[in-house]
Order: structure tokens, then sequence, then C-alpha cells
């Protein structure tokens, strides 16, 4: 019968979230000292006592979702690519590997916390105290020894995680007062593309004028969306920055330059284009949706403030001279499986249950 004992876990958007977990198996020895990662030549180190913690923090958060669906086998060893290419990372080197990535990059944001002026509060800072506490009384001593935990670690992972969110925060704080919405504003428009697909299963090359004349049935008609069903033609949807030049908006959108010149000279909602000829492309009907798509250009907003943080993150790793100890870091292995407590009880039920299923089974037999 496999030995189980309690662990808990932190649901790291939440940052003080906690959920119940066992876990089975025993861990392999680690040198909490040694060096995992030598930064900017000794100037700093990331000590593989903490990579190790964060790691099997990360691996706990996973096997909460990971069970549920392959049950409490060896998925880690698993290939992490779905097409199961057997050169390919498993799912245990491909987790670890996006750990030393977020160490990384955690690791620059709290060292630029003062360039946008960011420091924990006292509140913060009393979350992080009282999330350790908790942590610590609801766990048993084998428990924390497993997952490789201490009070340090606990706690400078759940300040890198808030400097982490509180810069990224920053920055785009920062980019908004020079990004604006509507320096943004989406477009929305439908289109049909009447062309030759070579690559169709029930592919019948149709000549040039029979495409020409299913693009002009679709421009014509007073229902964009019935006309282009009647041709067997399928609509697409897509948006585009209407500020930008046609060049501009096909570089960024990767569609014909013919199509944004189009969509320009449209002066209404649910105006339709001309047929549009594109060289060695076929045609193309185009119909401007709507001016502004207020969902469209939040999301697009949002997307240009991510990327000016993004922006100040390859700069910062750039920067950085971060040196990881392979051989140090193979030693972390997720040779335990973190199981919520709502699982293990589930499981012991269903131990339970196939154990007086056997001992009917026998008395029946017996009789």
């Amino acid at each position: 019968m496999k030995k189980t004992t309690h662990a808990t876990t932190l649901k790291v958007a939440a940052l003080l979230c906690a959920a119940s977990l066992t876990f089975g198996g025993c861990g392999q020895g680690i040198n909490d000292s040694a060096t995992l990662v030598n930064i900017n030549k000794g100037e700093d180190k990331i000590t593989l006592g903490y990579g190790n913690f964060v790691a099997r923090m990360t691996q706990a958060q996973y096997d909460n979702y990971y069970i549920q669906i392959y049950g409490e086998g060896d998925y880690w060893s698993s290939p992490a690519d779905e097409n199961g290419d057997e050169n390919s990372q498993t799912v245990q080197e491909s987790v670890k590997s996006n750990v030393l990535d977020d160490l990384q990059d955690e690791y620059v944001s709290r060292q630029h916390a003062k360039d946008f002026d960011v420091e924990l509060t006292d509140e913060q800072n009393k979350n992080i105290s009282d999330t350790v506490d908790k942590f610590f009384e609801e766990n048993s001593e084998e428990t924390i020894k497993t997952m490789g935990a201490t009070r340090e670690y606990l706690t400078r992972y759940l300040e890198d995680q808030y400097y982490d969110q509180l810069v990224e925060e920053a920055a785009e704080a920062e980019a908004a007062k020079t990004i604006k919405y509507e320096d943004v504003i989406q477009a929305a428009f439908s289109y049909v593309h009447v062309y030759n697909d070579k690559y169709a299963e029930d592919y019948v090359e149709r000549p040039d004028e029979e495409l020409k004349a299913s693009a002009e049935a679709v421009a014509s008609a007073s229902d964009f969306d019935a006309a282009a069903k009647e041709q067997g033609l399928e609509v697409e949807d897509d948006v585009y920055t209407r500020d930008m030049s046609p060049s501009e908006a096909a570089e960024e959108f990767r569609m014909p330059e013919e199509i944004y010149k189009a969509l320009k000279k449209i002066d209404k909602e649910g105006g339709v284009s001309g047929v549009i000829p594109v060289e060695d492309s076929g045609y193309y009907v185009v119909r401007l949706d709507k001016f502004e798509d207020e969902d469209e250009t939040n999301a697009e907003l949002d997307n240009q403030l991510s990327i000016y943080y993004q922006d100040h993150l390859k700069e910062w790793l750039g920067d950085l001279d971060w040196e990881v100890d392979d051989k140090q870091w193979a030693k972390v292995q997720f040779d335990t499986l973190f199981i919520t407590e709502e699982q293990a009880k589930a499981d012991e039920a269903a131990e339970e249950g196939t154990e007086e299923a056997s001992e009917d089974s026998q008395e029946e037999a017996a009789e």
C-alpha cells in the first residue's frame, strides 16, 4: 500500500490561496547550498536548494491538474511533444526548463524593481508572512522535507511572485502614458477568398473566369453571407489596426495589401468591396463590419502594453550573465506525485470499495 503524507501548495496567481495535497514516494537528496545558477561571474547566485524547491512547488501545481487526467501514472517521463517524438523533451524536462526561465525573469524583474519605484507594502509583506506560517502549520515535517521547503525559500518565492507582477504592472502603466486606445483601434471585417485550393481533398481546377464570376456574385449580392454560402465559399473574420497604411497592415497582419486598400475605400459599416484580384492568389471580396471593434481594440491595447514590458525584459536578460550548472539541475527529479487531499480520500475510498467487493466475492464463492 502506498504511503502518503500531507502537503500544501500555493496557487501562484492568487499568491495566498492554499490547497491541501498528499504525496507518495521518496525524494532524492539535494545539496541545498550547491550553486545552481552562477550570476554575473559570481556576483550573485541561486542555490540548488532554492531551485529544487521552486521546481517541486511548480510540479505540485501540475500534479493537481495532470492526475485528474492521467491518474497516478508516470506521466512525467512521457514525451512533452504531443506527437510522441522519442527525441523530444520529457514532460519533466520541459517543465524544469520553464522553471529556469521563470527564475531568470523573476530575478531581473526584482533587480529592476527600483527603476519603477516598486517595493512591497507592509500589507503585502504581512500577507507573505501569514501564508508562510499557514504553509508550515498545515504540513508535516516529512512533506516539508520532501518538497525542500524552508521559510526562507517560501518567503523569497512569494516575494519574487509579487515583484514580477508589480514590475510588469508598473511598466505597463508607464507605457499607457504614450500608447493610447485611439492609437490601436481595430477595424473588423469579413472576407471570402476565391481560388484554386490544390490541397483540397476533392480538388478540381476551375478556370479563372469561373473564379471571378463566383467572386462577383458575392460582391454584388445584397446578402454577403448568403451569397458566399450559395457559392460554396467560407466567410472568414479578421481585424486590422485602422490607422495603419495598407502596406503597414499587410506586413503586420500577413494578408495581401490589396485587401487593406479596398477596406480604406469603404465608408460605411456593412459596406462590401468589389472583386479584388490578387496576383497568383485568385480573388477576394471584403465587407467592413465595424470601424471600431471595442473588444478587439482593448485586447490589442493590452498586447501593446505587454510588448513594452517584454522589450524591457529582453533588454535586462541581454545584460545578464546566467550560467546554469546542468549536473546539479539534473539532480532535481519529480520522483514523487503531489495529490490533492480530495484525490487521496477518493483513492482510499476506492481501495476500500475494492477490498469490500473482493471479500463479498469470496463469501459468495464459499456459499
